[in-house]
């Protein structure tokens, strides 16, 4: 298999990988401070099961795949929400989500030098965001990080390296037979 079409073939992944699960919006020791009901008398048995149950629904309520994010924006788009900034955290995610379109169609194009720079906007635009989430404690533990989001850092890596040796290769002066 050519670079070239593992290049197209890593580009078109990029939707799937939009599918999976990115982010959990509350940390899982939130959800265990929900899930339990005053007033109800159980055995310890019982509670630890109730709350497994709970927390694995409440995971699957508060878990946003990529494409969620990139279009969180559009739900209740307000004037006020500009000053938030969790509003340009989910922006990110929408200009990835339109970068990657357009990564798709240069990857048709063989355009390998563009390729390599969407590809690297892509990576700070997902890392940066995530990283001053992290600083500023709203990411309260890593493991709201879903793994979309790992497999999307990957494949935009490869995509990457595979672009930039593709661009080294095609820009090697040839040797002159005399």
């Amino acid at each position: 298999m050519s670079k070239q079409t593992i290049v197209r073939l890593l580009a078109g992944l990029t939707f799937l990988i939009f599918l999976c699960p990115f982010f959990q919006t509350c940390s899982d020791k939130n959800l265990l401070k929900r899930t339990v009901e005053k007033g109800i008398t159980v055995t310890p048995e019982e509670l630890r099961i109730e709350q497994e149950k709970s927390l694995i629904e409440s995971r699957k309520g508060n878990t946003a795949s990529g494409y969620e994010m990139a279009f969180y924006i559009f739900n209740k788009f307000e004037l006020q929400d500009l000053s938030d900034s969790g509003f340009y955290y989910f922006l990110c995610f929408f200009i990835v989500l339109i970068i990657s379109i357009i990564l798709f169609y240069f990857s048709f194009k063989n355009k390998f030098r563009i390729i390599y720079l969407l590809s690297l906007i892509n990576l700070v635009l997902v890392i940066f965001p995530m990283l001053s989430f992290y600083f500023a404690e709203i990411l309260e533990d890593l493991n709201q990080i879903k793994y979309g989001y790992y497999l999307f850092i990957i494949n935009t890596i490869i995509l990457l390296l595979l672009s930039r040796k593709i661009m080294k290769k095609d820009f090697l002066p040839s040797t002159v037979k005399s």
